[in-house]
């Protein structure tokens, strides 16, 4: 609803046999609609493809969709250590998983909103690795997580009094997660 132009009234109903639309408007107003809406469909034929339980998702759809950027070497750790498949290919435009769409979705919202609090609080791109893995991973607040990793010596505060990770990141992870 939120990526399709406005028009008097857009009805929407989903159900088991497929998803129906209700149009009221003008006739210009319906066909550009129409044809955002067969956009949108079409984006997410390509840049989603399920096979045998495994789904090949294009990270240019997640892009689009969460109207953000985002590491997908971070998702793909994340969903490995859910105990889910997940991979990402050689010219890392697509992830292999065989998670649910909506997980992988999740995930992704979780990632970027993490990563925007964290912004001005930790240095370097390995330490938001750890804090947003850590968060998702434990279920735990930002602050909590920032804690902890002083606590077990994985993180220090540096000169200009950000948080700066110590080890490499997936090494503490495991740690963190194993306790």
């Amino acid at each position: 609803m939120e990526n399709i132009p406005s028009s008097e009234l857009i009805d929407i109903v989903i159900s088991d046999n497929g998803l129906y639309i209700a149009i009221h408007g003008y006739k210009t107003e319906i066909k550009n609609i129409w044809m955002k809406i067969r956009e949108i469909v079409n984006s997410y034929r390509s840049s989603v493809v399920s096979g045998k339980g495994y789904s090949s998702l294009k990270i240019e759809y997640l892009v689009r969709k969460f109207k953000h950027t985002f590491p997908p070497i971070l998702l793909v750790f994340i969903l490995n250590k859910m105990n889910y498949r997940a991979e990402l290919s050689i010219d890392k435009n697509t992830i292999h998983t065989n998670a649910p769409l909506d997980i992988v979705e999740d995930v992704v919202s979780k990632i970027i909103n993490l990563l925007d609090e964290l912004k001005h609080r930790v240095s370097g791109t390995t330490t938001k690795y750890y804090v947003v893995a850590s968060c998702i991973l434990t279920n735990r607040s930002i602050d909590e997580v920032l804690t902890d990793g002083l606590k077990n010596n994985h993180l220090l505060i540096d000169e200009n009094g950000k948080y700066k990770l110590r080890i490499d990141w997936k090494r503490a992870l495991n740690e963190v997660i194993s306790k």
